[in-house]
């Protein structure tokens, strides 16, 4: 497990002199805005360098995986979700005055605790957490009061009597298992971040030399705070590989290590993607003769282009990359020779060419076939659609897939339902088990002759008929290079 994130120290902060109250007003708006991003910033430093967040008390799981600003949550500053399946939801204030008035921030922060408890939060998963500025005597005692109803009973402070007194007067509504509840949960962090800005070291802690190379971390920290202000206006969050695509964009050089930190680790894992993808770019441009046995592979760019298709459901007769993009889960069928094959390695191609597109993961059903007995049908696609990527490069590659069939950003390219003669029905079943259980935007394309078309037609995919044969396209698009093998 990486280090774990330092948590700034705290110190007062100097108050503004300015005279307008309008300029007051503003500026303290511009300062708490900047103090929810740079929160939320310190969040997403955890989730980059995979580090939990001890202060909340939930353990090794407290490693922030999402961050987002302006939730629908009662508590609607920041949400943050954990590893562990919990969550805590983040009231961001630069000051609060520790006040029993009904119209008191104080009180303000109290109705959203109310709330929150009351909307399902599970105390030994979530927390409530105060993201405080200015560290006042009171609020001290209202942390450490917090602190000693988590862990072992003690006589509390005359302070912290007085503080939680004042806080009673704010929870009255509470029945004793809620206020139990609220006891466990409630966490007061404090930052002072215009000092701990001032300081190099606190980069260096954060995120250099384990996220962002040396004298990078203030550049990293300002990039992902001023896209926490830009998803506040627009009330959204980011995922930690999503925040680490903030680094990258703007043009950080990141840590590349598989044994690193999380931000370095998913790092080397797109690298391996990447490599990955080139070898199906590249399986895509050559074509195997299967009539001449002595003969290499052709290089033919783009064969799938003169390749055409038809559907009932979409009528006309049309380029067979249109129809499978418009179809998302789709059985391709067609004569022997037809070219079935080599345009699923077509496909492949075509989305491995795209960063931003599906993953492609092909995978010949007649080596399925050998792995019924798996317990995870979905697990033994991606370990056969991994075979493409270099032993050293496989165990990143994995997961990569498993998280690309999670969150539908992936396509199932599967070939040779035929082939698998008596296997048939129990690949298809296997099949409808492993497309159960990935996202319902992965797509899918199964091809098969017709002689397994009966048993295809169980998965009710949308049907694609191969109209035009390969060596008809091969011809029309470089006829040299088969008159040198003929």
């Amino acid at each position: 497990m990486p280090d774990r994130t330092p948590q700034p120290e705290i110190s007062a902060s100097a108050s503004s002199d300015l005279t307008s109250r309008g300029a007051v007003g503003g500026a303290a708006n511009e300062s708490g805005s900047l103090f929810r991003a740079n929160v939320a910033t310190w969040f997403v430093a955890h989730a980059l360098r995979g580090s939990p967040i001890l202060d909340l008390r939930l353990g090794p799981g407290a490693v922030p995986t999402a961050v987002g600003l302006e939730t629908d949550s009662a508590v609607d500053d920041i949400a943050v979700d954990f590893a562990g399946g919990g969550r805590a939801v983040v009231q961001a204030k630069r000051s609060l005055q520790v006040s029993g008035k009904a119209d008191s921030d104080l009180a303000s922060v109290t109705r959203q605790w109310i709330a929150s408890i009351r909307g399902g939060l599970t105390p030994g998963r979530d927390r409530l957490v105060l993201a405080i500025g200015e560290a006042t005597a009171p609020l001290h005692a209202l942390r450490s009061g917090f602190e000693r109803h988590r862990g072992p009973s003690g006589k509390p402070s005359k302070r912290e009597e007085e503080a939680f007194a004042v806080l009673e007067s704010h929870l009255a509504c509470l029945t004793v298992d809620e206020r139990r509840a609220l006891n466990e949960m409630a966490v007061i962090l404090f930052f002072d971040f215009e000092s701990v800005i001032g300081s190099s070291d606190a980069w260096n802690q954060i995120l250099e030399s384990h996220v962002v190379s040396h004298g990078e971390g203030r550049l990293a920290w300002d990039a992902l705070s001023a896209e926490a202000r830009r998803l506040a206006a627009k009330r959204q969050g980011r995922r930690t590989r999503e925040w680490l695509a903030v680094l990258r964009d703007a043009g950080l050089t990141l840590i590349c290590d598989k044994d690193g930190a999380e931000a370095a680790r998913l790092e080397a894992a797109r690298q391996c993607l990447r490599r990955y993808r080139g070898v199906l770019r590249e399986r895509g441009s050559l074509i195997e003769l299967l009539a001449f046995a002595d003969v290499p592979p052709i290089r033919v760019d783009d064969v799938a282009s003169g390749l055409e298709g038809s559907s009932s459901h979409f009528g006309e007769r049309k380029e067979l990359l249109l129809l499978l993009r418009r179809g998302a889960r789709v059985l391709l069928t067609g004569l022997p020779g037809s070219g079935k094959s080599t345009a699923l390695n077509q496909i492949a191609a075509r989305y491995a060419a795209r960063e931003d597109g599906p993953v492609p993961l092909v995978v010949r059903l007649t080596a399925f076939a050998k792995h019924l007995d798996r317990p995870d049908p979905v697990e033994a696609l991606v370990d056969l659609a991994a075979a493409f990527a270099t032993t050293e490069d496989r165990p990143l590659v994995v997961g990569e897939l498993r998280e690309a069939l999670r969150n539908g950003r992936a396509a199932l390219l599967l070939d040779g339902l035929d082939e698998c003669r008596d296997k048939r029905a129990a690949v298809v079943e296997r099949l409808r088990q492993a497309l159960a259980a990935v996202h319902s935007d992965v797509e899918v394309v199964l091809s098969t002759r017709d002689t397994a078309l009966g048993t295809a037609r169980t998965l009710e995919l949308e049907e694609v008929r191969l109209e035009t044969l390969l060596a008809r396209t091969l011809f029309r698009r470089c006829p040299p290079a088969l008159f040198r093998v003929a």
